[in-house]
Formats: structure tokens, C-alpha cells, sequence
């Protein structure tokens, strides 16, 4: 066992074994993931599952919002590269995409670089004096990571694409 699984493993006991009653929901569990150099956290609400994907294929003359689509058991999801809203300029690492699909009224895909496992965060540390003033935008945890709602962050994009004036670095 890791010392990451061992350290969720404590977490979840520590959680369990908090008393019901007002604290009970202080903490939250959230899936950390990176893109570029940038930390992230989620919640595990609307989060169907996070999966690597083995092939994706690229989408030709869309906006670089859109990365592709994957087949996930079966299904074609589409996959977003939120790099762009999110204002990420590292590039991509790792060879072997990694996708959160989440539930919004059709299955997506959101490519992430790598995921950090599962984070209790203190609700009530969630600081919003530095950052974007969008609905998707909740906070930054203590160690700066910035906690975000897919779904509102993906609709967001979609909704700025699509009413925004055309993007220049559209895919080739």
C-alpha cells in the first residue's frame, strides 16, 4: 500500500468516525487532479468515474475547447481541454491522457494530466479573494489549490464559445 492510499484510508476513518451534528459536513471529499503546473479539486457530485484512456480521437478545424473524442465502454464521449478557460500555458505531460467523465445531460470528458487522489477540504478554508469571479469558481484550499465545479466550468466554456467571437488558435 502507498503512502497516498494509506493517508485517503486514514482520512476516510477520520471522517467516519466524526459525530453526527453541525460539523458533521465542515469537511468534503474532493478528487484532486493537475493540469499543467496548477493543482485542482472537485466534487465528487455529477463524477461518473475518472479513467485513462487508451486512444482518443482528435477533432480537425474545432476550437482547441474541444480535444476529441473517446470511446468509454462503448459510448463516444466527447473530451474538453479546459487549458484555455482555466488559462493553463503548460503543455500537456504525460503520454496517456487521463479523462474525468462527468454527468452533465450528455456524458464529457475533461482531460487532466494527472490525479491526485481523493482531499478532504475544510469547507470553511475555501478562500475566494483570489480568483476568477465566475459561478464554477468555489475557492482556493489552504495549499492553493484551486477548488472548481466541473460541470458550471464546462458549461461556461461551451457557453463562451458559442456566443464568443471565433477562436483564433482553432485546432488544424
Amino acid at each position: 500500500m502507498t503512502r497516498d492510499s494509506q493517508q485517503v484510508l486514514v482520512d476516510r476513518a477520520r471522517r467516519l468516525a466524526m459525530p453526527l451534528g453541525d460539523g458533521a459536513d465542515a469537511r468534503v471529499t474532493m478528487l484532486g487532479f493537475t493540469l499543467g503546473d496548477e493543482g485542482f479539486v472537485t466534487a465528487l457530485a455529477g463524477l461518473t468515474e475518472a479513467t485513462p484512456v487508451s486512444h482518443m480521437a482528435p477533432l480537425r478545424n474545432v476550437p482547441t475547447l474541444y480535444a476529441g473524442i473517446a470511446n468509454v465502454r462503448g459510448a463516444l464521449v466527447p473530451v474538453f481541454d479546459l487549458r484555455g478557460v482555466l488559462n493553463i500555458r503548460a503543455p500537456r505531460t504525460g503520454t496517456l491522457p487521463i479523462m474525468l467523465v462527468i454527468d452533465t445531460p450528455q456524458p464529457a470528458g475533461i482531460w487532466v494530466d494527472r490525479l491526485d487522489g481523493l482531499l478532504s477540504v475544510e469547507r470553511a478554508t475555501l478562500r475566494r479573494d483570489h480568483g476568477p469571479q465566475a459561478a464554477w469558481f468555489l475557492g482556493r484550499t489552504p495549499d492553493l489549490r484551486t477548488a472548481i465545479d466541473l460541470r458550471a466550468v464546462l458549461a461556461a466554456a461551451i457557453a463562451l464559445q458559442a456566443n464568443g467571437p471565433a477562436e483564433a488558435s482553432a485546432r488544424p
